[in-house]
């Protein structure tokens, strides 16, 4: 088997079109149980999405019921002036306030009146992340700009993030107090052709770093936990480095991941191949191997998805696939390439595909299914608001499902 996406040029290409573009139905016949060994994956794995998530561990997981019943609430548009750009994704900071992430721009949007309060320009080749409160982070000229949403369009102080440029894309942000955490992905440029990561760890002001490490080459979308633990995975080895910059160097031969995410349990859930079979596998963060099982893809769509109870969720082309405890317990069908999921309490996965929005339970099957009337597309992973309401984005409008 071959993986396409990591080494040469295809993961280039995506990173460079990242950074200067900017993306109720019969439960029984969509639904399939898996109880047998799950056979060695034979075909071409790639991997397509960037990080616009803004839980640094990526595994997508929010500790919070779903209580929605899959009926439209409400929809509203978001851009009635015409600005650039394409939703990403929505950040929910409480029941009024929301943030949308459309790459070129994001907007400041008034839930409770269902109203857009305006937009602000921000770098294409980053991605907002929420601080406490409604307070969020946003790159606009490459500067790191910690900013309120009630002043969202306000002058604020802004933060040097080194390696930050046109060639260049923020893959990576744990944004704490009095510091924040970074990993830059260099593309490489005319002068310096060569691509390269660096993680760090920096004062928000000044332009001294506290400690750094660089990877030659383009590495794994890189995690970080919430004790600012990241782990970056390069070839067939892991970096785990710690908050005060201790770095433990892991050799996983001849395992090389694709893709990972740090799980609420605090274990690292990677894909990636080993003797030409496609396989997920967990371990920790010291590098002792729990559990790993054969994983059929051909595309994944986001790291994968881990909830509380250890139910891995690969969301790929044309399925989304449940392990757990190395055994495979259902797989889903999706049609859309641009599907997105998010796991929540009680062993509930909410999937977008295509105009579709479906609720899954602990079998894979569909709890409730809501449909666009209208045929939009949803393209922003599932958020939850404090009511437990589902908030999904289309190219024109927000939609609230409850």
């Amino acid at each position: 088997m071959f993986i396409r996406g990591i080494k040469g040029q295809s993961i280039i290409a995506a990173l460079l079109l990242f950074a200067t573009s900017c993306r109720s139905g019969n439960q029984s016949d969509r639904t399939t149980t898996d109880t047998r060994s799950t056979k060695e994956a034979k075909m071409t794995m790639t991997i397509r999405y960037g990080q616009p998530y803004a839980n640094p561990q990526l595994n997508s997981y929010v500790d919070a019921p779903v209580k929605a019943a899959g009926r439209l609430g409400w929809k509203a548009p978001f851009n009635p002036s015409g600005a650039p750009g394409s939703p990403r994704d929505l950040y929910v900071l409480d029941d009024t306030r929301a943030l949308l992430d459309a790459g070129e721009v994001f907007f400041a949007f008034g839930l409770s009146d269902r109203k857009v309060v305006g937009f602000r320009r921000k770098s294409n080749n980053a991605f907002l992340a929420l601080g406490d409160g409604t307070k969020f982070y946003f790159v606009d000229g490459y500067q790191l700009i910690r900013q309120d949403f009630e002043r969202y369009n306000e002058r604020a102080e802004d933060y040097f993030v080194p390696g930050l440029g046109q060639y260049s894309i923020l893959s990576s942000l744990f944004a704490d107090a009095e510091t924040f955490i970074a990993g830059v992905q260099g593309l490489g440029n005319p002068g310096v052709p060569t691509p390269a990561f660096e993680v760090y760890e920096k004062l928000y002001r000044g332009t001294a770093r506290r400690w750094s490490f660089e990877f030659p080459g383009t590495v794994v979308m890189s995690p970080i936990d919430g004790s600012g633990t990241a782990v970056v995975a390069h070839g067939a080895a892991l970096a785990v480095i710690d908050r005060r910059g201790a770095r433990t160097d892991i050799d996983i031969k001849p395992f090389e991941p694709v893709s990972c995410s740090i799980g609420p349990d605090g274990l690292l859930y990677m894909v990636g191949t080993a003797a030409a079979k496609t396989l997920l596998r967990v371990c920790t963060l010291k590098g002792e191997t729990k559990w790993e099982v054969p994983a059929a893809t051909s595309e994944l769509l986001q790291p994968p998805v881990v909830d509380a109870d250890g139910v891995v969720y690969m969301v790929a082309s044309g399925n989304v696939t449940a392990f757990q405890k190395g055994k495979r317990l259902w797989v889903y069908p999706v049609s859309s390439p641009d599907a997105r999921a998010s796991a929540f309490r009680d062993f509930r996965l909410v999937v977008t595909d295509g105009a579709r929005v479906v609720c899954l339970d602990e079998s894979g099957r569909a709890v409730w299914t809501y449909e666009d009337k209208g045929g939009e597309s949803f393209l922003t992973q599932p958020v939850l608001d404090p009511a437990g309401r589902v908030l999904v984005v289309s190219a024109k409008s927000i939609v609230v499902i409850e």
